[in-house]
């Protein structure tokens, strides 16, 4: 038979002694939770642990179970923040690369086409140019892009870097673990899309955190003018 009792007059279950007065701080939040969110949880807990030395062993367990579980949540949410950001910050510039990569590359694969002898020359052009296509689509996407083609004689670190990053995207080529250039361009789409709905905020947490950790760089080289 259904309990007839209203709410009010039910018997409430007793709080353990010592244990938080909300379960909120121990549950696990889910990967949309933002970063100003996943800090303030861990800093309660962080407090909440502190304060009560004399908790009951489970407890602990389950609050410093949950304080792990939302450092790890809120690395990850920085790093998915930061991707976001860089990608619709370079969004165009990569995508006017990618063109003009493409467009060379395309040149390269008609001349062959045209030869009526092989040229080694032009195997390393065309291979060279499938890279650069490559480098426009799968930059790292947490990284400031450094341009394909803008003069960078001005700092050596800048060239030194774009050449590892497209040596390391040429051996994944080879390896065949590059992916697809066709998903990797809707991943990224996708990514700009969840950006504009709610990057705000994101991009607000992401340039609070590089404020807190004092980084200054440069940036002229890696946009356009």
């Amino acid at each position: 038979m259904a309990d007839t009792t209203h709410p009010s007059r039910r018997p409430h279950k007793r709080r353990k002694p010592g244990a938080p007065h909300t379960t909120k701080l121990t549950t696990p939040t889910t990967a949309a939770t933002s970063i100003h969110t996943l800090k303030k949880k861990i800093r309660d807990l962080t407090r909440f642990l502190a304060k009560k030395t004399t908790l009951p062993a489970d407890v602990r367990l389950d609050s410093e179970r949950a304080l792990d579980a939302f450092t790890h949540e809120l690395a990850a949410a920085k790093v998915a923040a930061r991707e976001g950001k860089m990608v619709e910050k370079y969004r165009m510039v990569r995508f006017f690369e990618r063109k003009k990569a493409s467009r060379k590359l395309a040149r390269l694969v008609r001349r062959r086409r045209d030869s009526s002898e092989s040229d080694e020359a032009l195997e390393k052009a065309i291979h060279e140019a499938e890279v650069e296509v490559n480098y426009t689509v799968f930059y790292p996407r947490g990284e400031k892009y450094i341009s394909l083609f803008r003069d960078a004689t001005g700092d050596p670190k800048v060239v030194e870097k774009r050449e590892v990053i497209k040596r390391g995207i040429e051996r994944q080529m080879e390896m065949g673990t590059l992916g697809s250039r066709e998903e990797a361009e809707e991943e990224e789409m996708e990514g700009v899309k969840k950006e504009k709905v709610g990057g705000k905020r994101k991009r607000e947490a992401v340039d609070e955190e590089e404020k807190e950790e004092e980084v200054v760089e440069e940036d002229d080289f890696f946009e356009f003018s």
